[in-house]
């Protein structure tokens, strides 16, 4: 007997144990043992599913850049705001014209994850009528780096989104000619022996050399986003008479809503590709749903206020996908927010959507070294900034809550992801 009570004392003991507070004393002597870290500003915060209990603190009030770690904020608004995502409204008159307006829905004909029952219904409709939005949101983010335009990742917002507003170019596998899709920018480019294609019309200035473009590659490129750009190339897609109509959408009419039943294909994209385009519109969506305006700041500002109860440090917050350098946030801040976000959706949806160490997303190559995935998890990558935040399973098989934050790094991206991955397999074995 007195065996299996000392046995049972020291189980409970260890248990106990497991469950403590990390100390700050202790995560310093962790974070010195990590290279990548020295000069860098850190920052941690882990606590149970609830609020209730912290296990470790460390710089948690601090602000740091969270990179695409704001797509958290732009994902639990879109939870409280939705329960079906919107594609567009509409009215169709006698004649069988369609009218229909945005409501900044990002997925018509994208090239990674198009939206195929919305490209149908406009397609059945010979006549479209597109009426304007009062005011079209501003192309670029506050923020926002000239240095990325050129890139998929800085595609520009619109109110409608089409092809994900890029050109694919590839090279075609018979005729070896380099193919622009939609071929609508076909002919706005030329061969040119020494430079390339110049990409004039796009959204900055500049050349590629087609001679880069291997058989398998596509190249994403940002084209400049207008209404009438909008209307050309859906003019196109469709065969069908596309017309602009700048007045108001009407509304002594019957207006009824397109419902696109494409969530988990869109906030998988959010979180485990962690496109940039479908965050931004994911914002204006909020912000059209709430205030009829396409407004990336009023959108903000309107979540900021209804927030403002529910996290312990202020939002410094410019954009939707993190893309903006202005954005700061605390490690405090993020856990409260994914604490937020489990609350609506539960274990099960979270481990669906969100990126799983070893298995997809942006953490597939790392936390390995189970059989099952441990982590899941967003991460949040600019240049000398990255973060990571989400979900750990620890030892104990209990769901923790973490944000770990390393601003203003000069080591490399990988090495400092191997950092925070040894700092998470610390702390996931002492819970």
């Amino acid at each position: 007997m007195k065996k299996q009570g000392l046995f049972l004392y020291f189980f409970c003991l260890s248990i106990t144990l497991l469950g403590q507070k990390i100390s700050e004393r202790k995560i310093t002597r962790q974070i010195n043992k990590i290279r990548a870290f020295q000069g860098a500003h850190i920052g941690i915060k882990i606590a149970t599913l609830s609020a209730s209990k912290s296990m470790a603190d460390f710089n948690a009030h601090h602000y740091f850049t969270p990179a695409s770690n704001i797509k958290i904020l732009t994902f639990l608004g879109a939870l409280q705001t939705f329960d079906s995502l919107p594609a567009l409204s509409y009215f169709i008159t006698p004649s069988g014209t369609l009218h229909f307006t945005a409501s900044g829905y990002p997925l018509l004909l994208h090239p990674k994850y198009p939206d195929h029952e919305l490209f149908s219904f406009l397609n059945q409709h010979k006549n479209l009528v597109y009426h304007l939005p009062q005011a079209s949101p501003t192309r670029l983010g506050s923020g926002w780096s000239w240095d990325d335009q050129p890139y998929y990742f800085s595609a520009q917002k619109s109110a409608f989104p089409i092809y994900g507003n890029v050109t694919q170019f590839y090279r075609d596998s018979l005729s070896k000619k380099i193919v622009a899709k939609p071929s609508h920018f076909q002919t706005q480019f030329l061969s040119q022996k020494n430079e390339g294609f110049p990409m004039s019309g796009f959204s900055f200035n500049g050349y590629f050399n087609p001679e880069n473009l291997k058989p398998n590659d596509t190249l994403l490129r940002p084209f400049q986003t207008s209404s009438k750009q909008f209307v050309d190339l859906l003019s196109q897609a469709t065969e069908n008479k596309v017309e602009i109509d700048s007045l108001p959408f009407p509304k002594n009419q019957i207006q009824r809503v397109l419902y696109t039943h494409q969530e988990e294909k869109l906030y998988k994209a959010l979180l485990q590709d962690s496109d940039n385009l479908i965050a931004e519109s994911l914002l204006l969506m909020i912000g059209k749903t709430q205030n009829d305006t396409l407004n990336t700041k009023k959108t903000i500002d309107y979540l900021k206020t209804k927030w403002q109860d529910d996290f312990s440090d202020p939002l410094v917050w410019a954009d939707g996908s993190g893309v903006s350098r202005y954005n700061l946030l605390t490690p405090t801040v993020i856990v409260e927010a994914l604490q937020r976000i489990y609350s609506i959706l539960g274990w099960e949806k979270i481990t669906s959507l969100f990126p799983a160490g070893g298995v997809s997303g942006t953490i597939l190559e790392y936390y390995k070294e189970e059989s099952t995935p441990y982590v899941f998890a967003k991460t949040g990558t600019l240049k000398n900034n990255i973060s990571l935040s989400g979900f750990l399973i620890g030892k104990n098989n209990r769901i923790y809550v973490f944000s770990v934050m390393v601003s203003n790094h000069t080591s490399s991206n990988k090495s400092v992801r191997e950092g925070i991955a040894s700092l998470i397999r610390f702390f996931r074995n002492k819970y």
